[in-house]
């Protein structure tokens, strides 16, 4: 067993305070992080780090981590994993699993040769709430679910009364205003990722997809339609609603729709469960979250991905499940594009290695 893990974390940007967090919660050390930022030795010693290498490729040379955590851009993810590979390191790898679905692929195929565990980050698959709702499902007291909708709409993408020059979500990830495409890639997969962890996999595929604010390049408002035979599930996302609650937003609001009874989830992660009865309706709260469930998930994840490390186990969300994901991303690209539903085979196809 591998007691003290030393880490490499690269990138610094929104992401990294949480990952951080979640590393020293399991124990680990993160020893050294690489940024191309320029103030990235302040943001270093902001978050407790001792070492700054210029390059992933300097930091991994000079043996001073265990453990890569690249928490960059997604064009990088491909030659970072391969370095870290190479050398036999475990890596977390943040999701997207690459921007496109050849990077993607090959990713694939390289944690499927490797000699340690490569994970993607799909710090959403671990929010309580969805572990928990998971869990109901799994006991089958909503009897056969046939639909389900997953919503999440503020303003993020356009400018506030609370927010009136620079908008929340840019302001928060600047790179969003010149990412093309946007939403789907950068957070929708989330809601693709989790209809796959509670549902399984969708037969097909719909997408409608807009651009509404003109500080961005992307879309910023999306609605993808996933068709399993005897079930619907409807994701919905928008940076660009006004009038809604101000963000952040802790959760989507989730309902889930059986034979026996439905499941919801509001805004604040707080699960409730309604079953119908002889005696009438019966309504439980299966699950309220901590007040740092948001930041919990992250360290879940990474603490789900430290164990494999120390006893030799696996991973959760590989880069091979992670590419069905990315694949029904692109899926839902293409039928926006096309103005049809990519079925079948055809949706299959984005998916495979």
């Amino acid at each position: 067993m591998i007691e003290k893990i030393r880490v490499g974390l690269v990138g610094a940007g929104f992401v990294a305070p949480m990952h951080v967090r979640g590393w020293r919660a399991a124990g680990a050390d993160v020893a050294a992080v690489v940024s191309e930022d320029a103030d990235i030795r302040q943001r270093a010693d902001a978050l407790g780090i001792s070492d700054v290498f210029p390059t992933v490729a300097a930091m991994l040379d000079a043996g001073a981590v265990d453990v890569l955590d690249v928490a960059s851009p997604p064009a990088t993810h491909h030659r970072y994993v391969e370095l870290a590979v190479e050398r036999g390191l475990p890596v977390m790898c943040q999701k997207p699993l690459a921007d496109n679905l050849e990077d993607a692929r090959a990713i694939a195929r390289t944690a499927a040769a490797a000699r340690a565990p490569v994970m993607v980050h799909e710090n959403w698959r671990f929010r309580s709430w969805y572990r928990a709702l998971h869990d109901v499902l799994a006991t089958g007291e909503l009897g056969d679910v046939h639909w389900a909708r997953l919503a999440m709409r503020f303003a993020g993408t356009v400018t506030t009364a609370r927010h009136p020059e620079v908008p929340y979500s840019l302001d928060r990830q600047p790179f969003f205003a010149d990412a093309q495409p946007l939403l789907v890639l950068e957070s929708v997969i989330h809601q693709i990722d989790i209809a796959r962890f509670l549902f399984g996999e969708p037969t097909d595929v719909y997408a409608r997809l807009h651009r509404v604010s003109p500080h961005v390049r992307g879309e910023d408002c999306a609605l993808v339609v996933l068709g399993y035979p005897q079930r619907t599930v409807v994701l919905e996302r928008s940076y660009a609603a006004m009038g809604y609650p101000d963000p952040p937003v802790r959760s989507e609001d989730v309902a889930v729709e059986g034979t026996l009874g439905s499941a919801f989830i509001d805004r604040t992660g707080r699960l409730s469960v309604v079953v119908d009865g002889p005696a009438g309706a019966s309504c439980r709260t299966a699950h309220e979250p901590a007040a740092t469930a948001y930041e919990d998930s992250y360290a879940a994840a990474i603490a789900s991905f430290v164990d494999a490390v120390r006893f030799h186990g696996q991973v959760e969300t590989t880069p091979a499940d992670n590419l069905r994901t990315l694949g029904l991303v692109f899926a839902a690209y293409r039928s926006a594009q096309t103005g049809d539903v990519i079925r079948g085979d055809e949706a299959q196809c984005f998916c495979l290695a």
